[in-house]
């Protein structure tokens, strides 16, 4: 009776979160264009996003091996939970949904999970400037004459975003180094704040750091960086095929 009643109470939120965001949607302008968008590109548009989850999930195993075996199925799940959160909740709220899902199902902690879940931001991060990169060096020709003020912000820019990423993974490195060790850093905290609430920032900082653990696997941090770009290169073309299908054949 209690799981039913949750359901129900699980399923009237939903709801009630699709009617917020639909609220001001002119529903029948948003079926009218997909009655004359292309169904042929629409589809590819459809199929991208869930080649997206596919490899999110994919990526996100080999970032949680150090906490233990986490099934594909499960890492699916919980990756399909989070994103559909994520488009109806403000601040991203599904990034924490995501691994809080995940350990209601697998052996692990929610905080490590999550810790987990910022090294995903970094690799796509370092994804994302590894690509805009690539565009840049071979469109130069096309790019700088336009706007010469605008490209050389779009330099310094990512230069700064490229650093800011690399500097972030030093710090992870460190950080996973010694979990227990930063915990036992952070308990001494009891002697300015409660002996309640420095004991928990410790317990929290040192499964956060237990989380970060694939930083010291080369292998398998690169494999995820490797999967980061089949899954941006999707990423990109589910965005395209999506604004060209409203356009005539």
């Amino acid at each position: 009776m209690r799981s039913h009643l949750r359901t129900l109470i699980v399923l009237a939120l939903a709801a009630a979160l699709l009617g917020l965001v639909l609220y001001n949607v002119d529903l029948r302008g948003v079926a009218r264009e997909i009655v004359h968008a292309r169904f042929d590109w629409l589809t590819v548009s459809l199929l991208t996003m869930f080649l997206n989850l596919v490899i999110r999930a994919w990526r996100w195993q080999y970032l949680l091996e150090p906490l233990g075996p986490t099934s594909f199925g499960n890492a699916f799940r919980a990756t399909a939970v989070g994103f559909a959160a994520t488009s109806v909740l403000p601040a991203r709220a599904g990034e924490v949904i995501r691994p809080y899902f995940l350990a209601r199902h697998e052996r692990m902690s929610a905080t490590s999970a999550f810790a987990t879940v910022i090294l995903e931001r970094v690799l796509d991060m370092l994804t994302v400037l590894v690509l805009l990169a690539a565009y840049v060096f071979f469109f130069r020709p096309e790019l700088e004459p336009t706007n010469v003020v605008a490209f050389e912000a779009v330099k310094w820019t990512g230069g700064i975003a490229a650093v800011s990423a690399i500097g972030a993974l030093a710090v992870f490195f460190v950080l996973a180094g010694n979990p227990a060790r930063l915990g036992q850093t952070l308990s001494r905290l009891e002697q300015v704040l409660p002996s309640s609430l420095a004991g928990l920032l410790a317990r929290v900082a040192e499964k956060f750091a237990t989380g970060l653990g694939a930083v010291r696997r080369p292998g398998r941090l690169f494999v995820a960086l490797i999967l980061s770009l089949p899954l941006w290169l999707s990423i990109a073309l589910g965005i395209w095929t999506a604004a060209v299908s409203d356009r005539e054949p």
